[in-house]
């Protein structure tokens, strides 16, 4: 075996579920993205910018960039995790 105690093995098992449900969640709001993209062309960027328009965009853009803010601390999170227990 590796050496690995039962409470470190059910605490991997979380985070691969944890890291799984995640990377769906974010694959769908890419695939709802997507979809929707043509329409919001249409009707957030070929407009004039009104105080909506500034809070569509800053609601929606602001989901990407906590997004991609969360994906890089976890990533390097991780690797400083594993680069401890070697």
């Amino acid at each position: 075996m590796s050496g690995l105690s039962n409470p470190e093995i059910q605490q991997l098992k979380l985070e691969r579920i944890a890291n799984c449900v995640d990377y769906s969640a974010n694959v769908l709001y890419l695939f709802d993205s997507c979809v929707t993209f043509p329409r919001e062309v249409d009707a957030i960027w070929g407009r004039r910018w009104t105080i909506m328009t500034w809070l569509y965009a800053s609601t929606r853009y602001s989901a990407v960039l906590k997004g991609i803010m969360i994906f890089v601390l976890a990533k390097s999170l991780s690797l400083e995790k594993w680069v401890s227990r070697n």
